[in-house]
C-alpha cells in the first residue's frame, strides 16, 4: 500500500543545489532564480535526482548534507525548469567500489501550488510516455 501523499517517479536527472544561507536568500529575493544562477560567487554543487514527487526528491551527491539542512534545488531539463527550497529529512550512504554516494531525502518547503502542479504534471507526462512505450513494445 502506498502511504505517500504524492506519486513518486524513479528518474535520473542532473540537478544543481546550494545550501541555504542568508546571503543567498537575499540574492534570490533581489534577483530571482536567473540572477542567482548567473552569480559565480554562489557555491552551486551538482548532484543527481534519483526520484521525484510533488513533495520532494531523492538527491544523490558526492558529499553529505545533514538532516535539517536547507537547500535550494534547481532542476533544469527539456520538460521541467524549476527552482525550489528544500529540507533534508533523511540521509543514507551507498558505497560502491570504495566510492561513497550520499542519498538525501529532500522535502520541498515554501513551495506554492503552481510549482507543485508543474512537478506533478511533469511526473504524469513521464508516466504517460513510459506507458506509451510499453504499448508499442
Amino acid at each position: 500500500m502506498q502511504r505517500r501523499s504524492y506519486v513518486r517517479l524513479d528518474i535520473t536527472m542532473p540537478v544543481k543545489y546550494a545550501e541555504v544561507a542568508k546571503e543567498l536568500e537575499s540574492l534570490l529575493e533581489e534577483n530571482g532564480w536567473e540572477g542567482i544562477l548567473q552569480d559565480s560567487s554562489i557555491p552551486w554543487e551538482t548532484g543527481t535526482i534519483m526520484d521525484i514527487s510533488g513533495g520532494g526528491i531523492n538527491l544523490a551527491a558526492n558529499r553529505p548534507l545533514e538532516e535539517g539542512d536547507r537547500v535550494y534545488v534547481y532542476i533544469r531539463s527539456e520538460e521541467l525548469e524549476i527552482g525550489i527550497k528544500g529540507e533534508v529529512v533523511r540521509r543514507y550512504t551507498n558505497i560502491l567500489d570504495n566510492v561513497a554516494v550520499y542519498h538525501h531525502g529532500v522535502k520541498f518547503v515554501e513551495i506554492n501550488e503552481a510549482e507543485r502542479d508543474r512537478i506533478i504534471g511533469f511526473i504524469f507526462k513521464k508516466y504517460r510516455e513510459i506507458r506509451h512505450k510499453g504499448v508499442e513494445s
